[in-house]
C-alpha cells in the first residue's frame, strides 16, 4: 500500500516540468500573439494537450485512491476542453481580422490589462498544483503509513485546485478573453470599413442619396413609439427578419393613415442587430428627394454599402459602371446593377438582411406608375435574394395593392393587416395613460383626479388611430391648467356626432385645436393674414423645415410666427422653448393633409387651398430673388441662408402648382426685369454651377403657364423668349469648347438644339 502510495507521488512528481509546460503553453494559447498574425492553428496549444494527455495516462494506470484518482483526471479533462473551446472561439475571432490589421489586433493585445491580470491568475492557480505535486514527492519511507490518508488529501486538493483554475479561466478569464477579442475584431472592422468608406467616397457620392434613412431627422416624427406599445407586431416581425427560411420574404404592413406604421417600421428597424440592419427608405412627400421613386434603388445601395462593409468594395464598383451608362436610368437597370448585383455575390449564408420601405403611398406616382413598378421591383429582389426581407409599410391604396397582389412573386408575399391588429387599444390606453402619469408627476395636471375616466374615454373616442391618441395627449397636456375645460368640450363635441366617417373624430379634434388657438383673432385681419400665411408654408412648402427666421426672409414677421408655433405645439414636434430657429414640423402628416382637403377642413378660416397657397409662396420667393441686396443675407461665414438656397431652386415649382393672381403676376415681372437671366446662366448667388441645362425647359414651362392662365401682361413673353435663346446659344457654345463640364442627358439636349437652330418648342 505504502509503495503503491509512494509510487502515486513519485509520478505526480515527475509531471512537475509537465505542468511548467502546461501553464507556458497556456499563456502563449491566450496571448495569441503568433496566430493572430498567421492562418496556422494556434501555436504551443498542440504541447500543452500532449502534456496533458501524457499526465492523465499516467494516472489512469494507478490503482491507489481509485475515486480521488478518477476525480483528477476528470478535472485535467475538463481544463483539457475549456482550453480547446477558447481555442476555438479565439480562432472564429481572429478569422474575421483582415490580414492587414492582425498585427494592430496582436499589439492590442499584448499590451491589455486586463489580459495580463486573467493570465496571472490561472499562472497563479496551476503552481498551487504543481506545490501541491511536490508535497507528495517529498514524503520519506518512514512516513508511508502515517501520511496515507493525508496523501489521499492532497490528490483531492489536486484536483480542486485544478476545478478551481478550470473554473476561474471558463467564468472570468474566458469570458474576458472573448469579450476582449470580440472588441478588438469589431474595432478593427470599423477602423477598416471606415477606410474603405474613405476609399470609395466619391464613388458612394455619386449615387446622390436621398436623406431617407430611419437615422434622419425628417423621420423624428416616426421615431416615437410609446415604449411598451406594439411589441407583439414588433416581436413577430423581429422573429420574421431573422428567420434563416421564412414562407414569405416579402412583408406588407398595411393600414389607413394615423394607425402607427411608421412608427412600428422605425422601431423596429432601430431595434435590429446592426448585422441585419440592411437599409430603410422613409417617404416623405414633404421632401422632394423623399417622395422620389428613382431615388430609392441608388439610396438602398448607398446604405447597404455603409452597413454591411462586404458590399461596400461590390457596390462603388456597380456605382462606376451604372453611372458610365447614364445618369437616368429605368427602375429596372438601377435595381440589377446598383443592388442585385453585389447582393447576389455575397454567400448565400449571409445573415438575413432588412430592406424597409415605408410610406409607399406618400411616394410620387408620376405618369407611368413608377411606384406600382417599384413595389414589383422589390419583390422581384426578395425573389432573386434568398437572405433579403423586404418590409413595405403603406397606406392600402389601390394602385399599391394591386401591384402588390398581381406581383409575379406573389408566392413570397404576405399581407398584415393593421386595422385587424388585437388589443390595439390595450396599447393606446398605455399611452395615454403613462403620457397623463407624467404631466401628472410635474404638478398642474389635474384632469385624471378630476374625470378618473378621461384615459378610457380617450381610449374609446381614439378608435385605433395612434395619431388621435397622440394629438389629444398633446392638446391637453400643452395647456394643463385649462386641461378639464378643454376635455370636457372635446368630449361634448365629439359624442354629438357619429362617427360616419374614420376620420371624423380626428378632424373635429383638428378644428377644435385650430379654434382654441386662433378664435379670438377673427377680427385681426392683419393677424389672421398672416397665420393662414404661416399655414400655407407649413402645408405646401417642399420641405419640411422652414424656421420662423426663414420665414422671416420672406415677408412673415418672426414674431408672429413664433406665436403661431407656440399655439399649435400640440399638433408640432416642439421639444423645447420656440425661438428664432424652431423649425415648423408637423408631428404627423395627417395635419397638414386636414389643413388641405376642403372636405375636412370646413372652417375656411383655416383652410389651405393649394392653389393660391401655392401662388402666395411663390411671389413671395420671387420678391425675395428680385432683390438687388443679396449680400446683406449673408452670415457670418459668407454663406446665403438656406431660404435663399430653397427659393432659387423651387420658385418655379410653387408657381407652376400656383394659380395666377395679379400679386404673382408683377413678382414674375419684377424678378424677369432684375435676376430671372442671372438664375437662368447660373450666375451666384441666383443660380449655381450644379444646376444643369434643365433651367432652359423650367423657364418655357414658366412661359406657357403663363399664357394658360391668361397672364394680362403680354409684354412680359418677350423677356422671356430672349433670355431662354441666349441662355441656349451660350449653352451651345460653352458644349463646343468643353463638353466634359456637360452630362449625357444635358450634352444630347444641347446637340438637339443646335440641330434645331436654337429652342423654340413654343412656335
Amino acid at each position: 500500500m505504502e509503495n503503491e502510495q509512494k509510487q502515486v507521488a513519485s509520478q505526480y512528481a515527475s509531471q512537475h516540468n509537465k505542468l511548467d509546460v502546461v501553464l507556458t503553453s497556456t499563456q502563449g494559447v491566450l496571448q495569441i500573439a503568433a496566430d493572430i498574425s498567421s492562418d496556422t492553428p494556434i501555436p504551443g496549444l498542440g504541447h500543452a494537450f500532449s502534456a496533458l494527455d501524457k499526465l492523465l495516462g499516467r494516472i489512469e494506470k494507478m490503482r491507489l485512491n481509485k475515486q480521488e484518482t478518477k476525480e483528477a483526471v476528470e478535472s485535467i479533462q475538463t481544463l483539457r476542453a475549456v482550453l480547446v473551446e477558447s481555442s476555438k472561439s479565439i480562432q472564429s475571432q481572429t478569422s474575421r481580422i483582415q490580414s492587414s490589421g492582425r498585427q494592430a489586433a496582436k499589439e492590442v493585445l499584448e499590451s491589455s490589462d486586463v489580459l495580463m491580470d486573467r493570465l496571472t491568475a490561472l499562472a497563479s492557480q496551476l503552481v498551487k498544483v504543481q506545490n501541491l505535486a511536490e508535497v507528495l514527492s517529498k514524503r520519506q519511507w518512514w512516513s508511508r503509513l502515517l501520511y496515507t490518508k493525508q496523501d489521499a488529501d492532497l490528490l483531492v486538493k489536486i484536483r480542486n485546485a485544478v476545478v478551481t483554475a478550470t473554473a476561474n479561466f471558463k467564468l472570468q478569464g474566458g469570458i474576458a478573453m472573448e469579450d476582449l477579442l470580440r472588441d478588438v475584431c469589431g474595432r478593427l472592422q470599423r477602423t477598416e470599413h471606415e477606410r474603405l468608406l474613405r476609399e470609395y467616397d466619391s464613388d458612394l457620392k455619386e449615387l446622390n442619396a436621398a436623406d431617407a434613412s430611419y437615422r434622419s431627422c425628417l423621420t423624428e416624427e416616426k421615431s416615437r413609439l410609446q415604449e411598451g406599445t406594439r411589441e407583439d407586431i414588433l416581436k413577430d416581425l423581429a422573429e420574421w427578419v431573422v428567420d434563416k427560411d421564412p414562407t414569405h420574404r416579402v412583408l406588407v404592413l398595411h393600414g389607413l393613415a394615423g394607425m402607427g406604421k411608421s412608427s412600428i417600421v422605425h422601431a423596429l428597424v432601430k431595434r435590429l442587430d446592426e448585422s441585419r440592419r440592411g437599409a430603410s427608405f422613409f417617404f416623405n412627400r414633404g421632401a422632394p428627394d423623399c417622395k422620389d421613386p428613382y431615388k430609392v434603388f441608388p439610396t438602398i445601395a448607398h446604405q447597404l454599402a455603409y452597413s454591411q462593409q462586404a458590399l461596400l468594395a461590390l457596390i462603388a464598383k456597380a456605382s462606376r459602371g451604372h453611372l458610365s451608362r447614364s445618369r437616368s436610368q429605368a427602375l429596372e437597370h438601377q435595381l440589377e446593377d446598383l443592388v442585385i448585383n453585389p447582393l447576389s455575390q455575397l454567400p448565400p449564408s449571409t445573415l438575413p438582411l432588412l430592406l424597409a420601405v415605408d410610406g409607399a403611398d406618400e411616394c410620387l406616382n408620376e405618369p407611368g406608375d413608377p411606384v406600382p413598378r417599384l413595389l414589383q421591383l422589390l419583390c422581384r429582389a426578395a425573389g432573386k435574394i434568398r437572405f433579403l426581407r423586404i418590409l413595405i409599410a403603406t397606406r392600402p391604396e389601390t394602385y399599391i395593392m394591386g401591384a402588390l397582389r398581381s406581383s409575379d412573386h406573389l408566392d413570397i408575399i404576405t399581407f398584415r393587416d393593421l386595422q385587424k391588429e388585437p388589443d390595439v387599444d390595450k396599447d393606446i390606453r398605455l399611452f395615454i395613460d403613462t403620457e397623463f402619469r407624467k404631466c401628472a408627476a410635474t404638478g398642474g395636471f389635474t384632469l385624471t383626479t378630476q374625470r378618473v375616466d378621461a384615459t378610457e374615454k380617450l381610449t374609446q373616442l381614439a378608435d385605433g388611430l395612434f395619431v388621435y391618441a397622440s394629438t389629444v395627449v398633446r392638446f391637453l397636456v400643452d395647456d394643463r391648467n385649462l386641461a378639464v375645460e378643454i376635455y370636457d368640450k372635446l368630449v361634448e363635441s365629439q359624442n354629438s356626432t357619429a362617427p360616419s366617417r374614420l376620420y371624423e373624430r380626428l378632424d373635429m379634434l383638428y378644428t377644435a385645436i385650430l379654434k382654441a388657438a386662433f378664435d379670438k383673432f377673427r377680427t385681426d385681419a392683419e393677424r389672421m393674414d398672416h397665420i393662414r400665411q404661416v399655414l400655407s408654408w407649413f402645408t405646401l412648402g417642399r420641405s419640411n423645415s422652414f424656421s420662423t427666421q426663414d420665414l422671416g426672409l420672406v415677408g412673415i414677421p418672426i414674431d408672429y410666427t413664433i406665436d403661431v408655433i407656440s399655439r399649435l405645439r400640440s399638433v408640432l414636434i416642439v421639444d423645447s422653448e420656440v425661438t428664432q430657429t424652431t423649425e415648423l414640423r408637423a408631428c404627423h402628416a395627417s395635419f397638414p393633409q386636414f389643413l388641405t382637403d376642403s372636405a375636412r377642413c370646413q372652417d375656411p378660416a383655416f383652410l389651405v387651398e393649394p392653389q393660391s397657397g401655392n401662388a402666395l409662396i411663390a411671389s413671395s420667393l420671387l420678391d425675395l430673388l428680385a432683390r438687388d441686396d443679396p449680400a446683406m443675407f449673408r452670415n457670418a461665414d459668407g454663406n446665403m441662408p438656406w431660404m435663399w438656397g430653397y427659393a432659387r431652386q423651387c420658385w418655379d415649382d410653387h408657381l407652376l402648382s400656383g394659380q395666377y393672381t395679379e400679386q404673382l403676376g408683377r413678382s414674375l415681372r419684377r424678378f424677369s426685369e432684375t435676376h430671372l437671366e442671372d438664375w437662368i446662366a447660373r450666375v451666384v448667388p441666383w443660380g449655381h454651377p450644379y444646376e444643369q441645362t434643365n433651367a432652359v425647359e423650367i423657364l418655357d414651362r414658366v412661359r406657357e403657364w403663363y399664357k394658360e392662365n391668361n397672364g394680362p401682361d403680354e409684354g412680359l413673353v418677350m423677356p422671356l423668349n430672349s433670355i431662354i435663346d441666349k441662355r441656349v446659344s451660350d449653352l451651345v457654345a460653352q458644349a463646343s469648347q468643353s463638353s466634359q463640364h456637360f452630362n449625357n442627358t444635358d450634352l444630347k439636349r444641347i446637340k438637339s438644339w443646335k440641330e434645331a437652330g436654337g429652342y423654340t418648342p413654343w412656335e
